[in-house]
C-alpha cells in the first residue's frame, strides 16, 4: 500500500538571535548509547528524518551489531522494495519516486539497508531478523487531509500490531523500530496546525512497556551562521545533553543524537540499476487516471517523473512527447527495442553518469539546495531580501547540477524558474531577458518536452516576454500552454513539486 506523504515531526534545536555553541567534545558517542539501550531494553526506537539518509547508512552499517546483540524484529515505515525478492526475482520489485528537491524520503540508500538486512538473513537463516510493516491493512480516514486523523489511524494500528507481535516473541527477542521520528514521541502532540492531539505509537509503547522501551531522535547538527559545533576528535554522532533541550523535547525523546553527516539521499531512478529501470517503466505503463483513488495525487506526480527518468534513460528511442500525446505509441517503441528482448534494459540508456555513491549524494545536495527550493514554493520564505538569497543560492546550485549533470532536465528547469524569480523580485529587463535566455535553453532539450512541468515552463516563458512588452512572444507561448492544457494532467493538483 502506498502511504500517504507526511512529514514527521522535526526536531528544532532553539535558536536564539545569538550564535550558540554547542560543546559536545565530551558528550556521550551515540552509537554508544543506542548500543547500550538494546542491550538493556526490549524495544528501542530508532527515530529518522525524511530529509537525511544519516540514520539509513547508520543502521546498514550496525544493523549486524544490533543482531548480535539480540534484535530479531525490525518494525519499519516505509513498505520496502527489496524484501519482496529473493533469489534475483525482481518481478515483484516497486519502487516509489519523489522529487530530489523536497523533504520526504524513499532514497535508495533504504534498498541498501534492506539489501544487508538479507545478507544477515542468509547468514542465520534458522534465526533471522523479521522484517515487519506494522501499519499494513491499516484502515485510513476518508479525509485524507486530516494530518491528525490520518496519523491517529496510523499509530493506532501499528503500536497495536508491535505489541501483539513483541508479546508472542520469545523473552530475549528485542526489537528496533525505524520510523519518522515524531512516531517515536513519548507524548501527544499537536500536529501542525491541525485540529486534535497527535497520539505517536511512542506514546502508546512507553505506557505499555514502561522502562523497557527507549526512544531515540537523530538529527544534524553542523556549524553554521547561527550555531557553533564542537564534536570533539572521537565521534561526530553524539548525544545532546540536557541542558540544549527544552523540557517538551526531554519528555518527548530518552535521548536526542545530533551529527554533523547531512546527506540528502538519492531518489530511486538516478541508479540506473536494470531493477529501477524496469520498476520505472512498471509505473508509466500501470498508471491509471482514477481520480477516485486516494493517492491520486501522488500516483500522477509518480507518473510524470517516471516518464521524464525514461526519456533520461533512452533518449531518441523514447519518443515521446506531451505536444505529441504519443504515450501508447512510444512505450510500444520502448517495449520491442528494449524490454522485449534478452540484453538488459540499462544496455540500452544513454551515456549516463557512472557515478560512485558519493558523487551522486553530492548531485542530491545541489538539487536539495539545503531545502532553499522546497522552502520557497512552500513560501516558508516570507521576506523579499530572503526570497532574493533563496533564488540566488538555489541558482548557484542549479548551476553546479547542469555541469555535474547535463543529461538532467530538472536543473534546467529549476534553473530557468528561479530566474524568473529574480527577475520578479529586481523588476529589472536585463533580469527577464536572462530568465528568457534560460528558458530557451531548456526548451533546447528534447527532455524538455517529456517534463511535467512543461506547462508550467509555457507559462513562466510568457510571463518574462509580457514583463518585457513582447506580445507575439507572450502570445505565442500561451498559446502553446493552451494547447497543452487540455491533454495535461498535472495543472489541477494543488502542489508544489514542480512550482505551479
Amino acid at each position: 500500500m502506498k502511504k500517504v506523504i507526511l512529514l514527521s515531526v522535526v526536531f528544532l534545536l532553539l535558536i536564539t538571535g545569538c550564535k550558540t555553541t554547542y560543546n559536545l567534545q565530551d558528550s556521550k558517542n551515540a552509537h554508544d548509547q543506542i548500543l547500550e539501550a538494546i542491550h538493556s531494553k526490549k524495544i528501542v526506537f530508532i527515530g529518522e528524518t525524511h530529509t537525511t539518509v544519516f540514520p539509513i547508512l547508520y543502521m546498514t552499517q550496525n544493523i549486524e551489531k544490533f543482531y548480535e546483540a539480540g534484535v530479531r524484529y525490525l518494525f519499519l515505515e516505509e513498505e520496502g522494495d527489496g524484501f519482496s525478492f529473493t533469489d534475483g526475482n525482481y518481478d515483484n520489485y516497486k519502487i516509489h519516486i519523489v522529487p530530489q528537491w523536497c523533504t520526504y524520503g524513499w532514497k535508495y540508500e533504504y534498498h541498501l539497508m534492506e539489501k544487508e538486512i538479507e545478507r544477515i538473513n542468509q547468514l542465520h537463516p534458522e534465526d533471522p531478523i523479521n522484517v515487519i510493516f506494522p501499519e499494513n491493512g491499516v484502515v485510513l480516514p476518508e479525509d485524507m487531509n486530516d494530518g491528525v486523523a490520518v496519523l491517529n489511524a496510523r499509530d493506532e494500528q501499528a503500536h497495536k500490531t508491535i505489541i501483539e507481535i513483541m508479546d508472542a516473541a520469545k523473552p530475549e527477542d528485542k526489537a528496533i523500530i525505524f520510523y519518522g521520528d515524531g512516531h517515536g514521541s513519548k507524548v501527544p502532540d499537536n500536529y501542525w496546525d491541525y485540529e486534535g492531539l497527535w497520539y505517536p505509537s511512542g506514546y502508546y509503547l512507553n505506557k505499555y512497556y514502561g522502562d523497557q522501551y527507549a526512544a531515540f531522535d537523530i538529527w544534524y547538527l553542523r556549524n553554521n551562521d547561527y550555531t557553533k559545533v564542537k564534536y570533539g576528535r572521537d565521534s561526530n554522532f553524539k548525544v545532546l545533553d540536557e541542558k540544549y533541550l527544552s523540557e517538551k523535547q526531554s519528555s518527548a525523546f530518552d535521548y536526542f543524537c545530533v551529527t554533523d553527516q547531512r546527506i540528502y539521499g538519492i531518489t530511486y531512478p538516478y541508479i540506473t540499476t536494470d531493477e529501477n529501470i524496469k520498476a520505472v517503466y512498471d509505473i508509466v505503463c500501470n498508471f491509471t487516471n482514477d481520480k477516485t483513488d486516494p493517492f491520486y495525487d501522488f500516483n500522477v506526480i509518480e507518473f510524470g517523473f517516471a516518464i521524464s527518468f525514461l526519456k533520461y534513460y533512452f533518449g531518441d528511442l523514447f519518443p515521446f512527447s506531451f505536444e505529441k500525446n504519443n504515450l501508447e505509441e512510444a512505450l510500444n517503441i520502448l517495449e520491442e527495442k528494449v524490454f522485449r528482448g534478452r540484453q538488459a534494459p540499462s544496455s540500452f540508456c544513454v551515456d549516463l553518469p557512472a557515478f560512485t555513491m558519493t558523487e551522486w549524494e553530492k548531485y542530491a545536495e545541489y538539487m536539495f539546495s539545503y531545502m532553499w527550493l522546497e522552502d520557497y514554493l512552500l513560501n516558508n520564505i516570507d521576506t523579499e531580501k530572503m526570497q532574493k538569497k533563496a533564488a540566488g543560492y538555489v541558482i548557484y546550485n542549479m548551476n553546479h547540477a547542469v555541469k555535474m549533470n547535463p543529461h538532467d532536465i530538472w536543473p534546467k528547469y529549476w534553473l530557468a524558474y528561479f530566474k524568473t524569480e529574480k527577475a520578479k523580485l529586481s523588476n529589472k529587463k536585463s533580469a527577464f531577458k536572462a530568465a528568457i535566455s534560460e528558458w530557451e535553453n531548456f526548451f533546447n532539450e528534447d527532455a524538455a518536452y517529456t517534463c511535467p512541468a512543461l506547462l508550467q515552463a509555457y507559462r513562466r516563458i510568457a510571463y518574462c516576454y509580457s514583463e518585457l512588452g513582447d506580445k507575439a512572444q507572450e502570445q505565442l507561448y500561451f498559446e502553446k500552454a493552451k494547447r497543452l492544457a487540455g491533454i495535461f494532467p498535472f495543472d489541477s493538483m494543488n502542489e508544489y513539486y514542480f512550482g505551479y
